[in-house]
């Protein structure tokens, strides 16, 4: 009895362990087939954003696929609507990128800045966008609601992102307003349009390797105003063309390498040693022709690919009769592959795919004389420029 009494007294006396929470992923798709709260499978996902980030807990990380995210309206504080409404310590970022991962605000129903219009995102206290298109974000008329694509403050962080095509009513900040620690890492904001600031409007944030046309000092923490040179930014495609300013001009420190080593659109994330502005690392790959005429007996050839520094491709080839025997490489290098004897009584063609590039392969038929004897056609293996 008393050794029972002993062990109620410890029990009472020493504190209750509580473990914390284990952080968990969310996930959103727009197509989802059965949506259900908590949304922790692709198969349960969320079908907008907002109700992934309304179930989320403190340290969780919202993941959001493919979709152009235009539904849904959350107010904050008696401030603007927004498509998008973050206000707790957690991570919100894409799969696969801006182009193909767009949240979309709207303008109001006079066709821009109106009391109807939604902003794309607002973010407060210390939360984290990452790898997204914001677009078609407008401010009501209230003179001080300022940041048409995204208002974030408190310590909040966008990184990896575009900001283009929002507008703000009438101090600026039609692609972002910062305040109060609100920080820009590696992204590109531009063309967007305020009445007195386009892009960003910086009040007490800090912008870093970030490229838009005002907000940012040229040089300063590693920012530039020059022109991005999009590939076709009214068709929302944001990788950069050669040439352009934001190719190695990022901060290696500030790319999301950690979580995510691969860009946006799965290539490395830093390529040529320096990481590039925005969500996208431009490279160049090209291979040596775009096909070659093999004879019927067939045998081992190679490929010869050139490509930027750190880029890695691989060759596929969904054509039994060719067998990739060495298909896989980083900058420039060399695909070799394997061509069977073409037995089928007809001309044959194939291909092999590098990096979405196709290499065709044409093989003529071997050929039986007299006897058996195997005639081959006349001229070597050629390539097709």
């Amino acid at each position: 009895m008393l050794a029972f009494r002993q062990c109620v007294l410890f029990c009472l006396l020493v504190p209750i362990l509580v473990l914390p929470a284990m952080a968990a992923t969310r996930y959103v798709w727009t197509n989802s087939p059965a949506p259900a709260a908590p949304y922790t499978s692709w198969i349960t996902a969320a079908r907008t954003i907002q109700d992934a980030v309304n179930v989320a807990v403190d340290g969780d990380t919202v993941l959001v696929t493919n979709g152009v995210y235009d539904k849904g309206v959350t107010f904050y504080g008696g401030s603007d609507a927004n498509r998008v409404c973050i206000t707790k310590p957690i991570t919100v970022g894409s799969v696969n990128g801006p182009q193909v991962t767009i949240i979309k605000g709207a303008p109001g129903s006079n066709g821009s800045n109106d009391a109807d219009a939604v902003r794309g995102v607002f973010m407060a206290n210390g939360r984290e966008l990452v790898g997204f298109t914001v677009t078609n974000g407008y401010t009501s008329t209230n003179f001080f609601i300022l940041g048409g694509g995204v208002n974030l403050s408190i310590n909040c962080l966008v990184s990896n992102c575009v900001l283009s095509g929002n507008k703000a009513f009438m101090w600026g900040g039609g692609g972002a307003y910062l305040r109060h620690g609100g920080v820009l890492n590696n992204c590109i904001v531009w063309c967007n349009i305020g009445n007195y600031i386009n892009d960003i409007d910086n009040e007490d944030g800090t912008n870093r390797y970030t490229c838009a046309s005002d907000g940012v000092a040229n040089g300063v923490n590693g920012c530039i105003t020059n022109n991005p040179m999009f590939t076709d930014a009214a068709s929302s495609n944001f990788h950069l063309q050669a040439g352009s300013p934001c190719i190695n001009a990022g901060a290696n420190a500030y790319a999301p390498i950690n979580d995510t080593p691969d860009d946006m659109a799965g290539n490395p994330r830093i390529m040529d040693y320096i990481v590039d502005m925005g969500a996208y690392e431009y490279y160049t790959f090209a291979l040596a022709s775009t096909g070659t005429m093999v004879s019927g007996s067939g045998g081992a050839n190679s490929l010869s690919v050139t490509a930027t520094v750190g880029y890695v491709w691989s060759a596929t080839s969904s054509n039994n009769w060719i067998t990739i025997t060495g298909g896989e490489g980083s900058g420039n290098g060399t695909a070799a592959y394997i061509v069977s004897p073409n037995t089928s009584g007809t001309d044959r063609q194939g291909t092999i795919v590098i990096s979405d590039a196709i290499f065709a392969i044409i093989q003529r038929v071997l050929k039986s004389g007299p006897g058996g004897l195997v005639l081959l056609l006349l001229g070597d293996d050629e390539d097709i420029r």
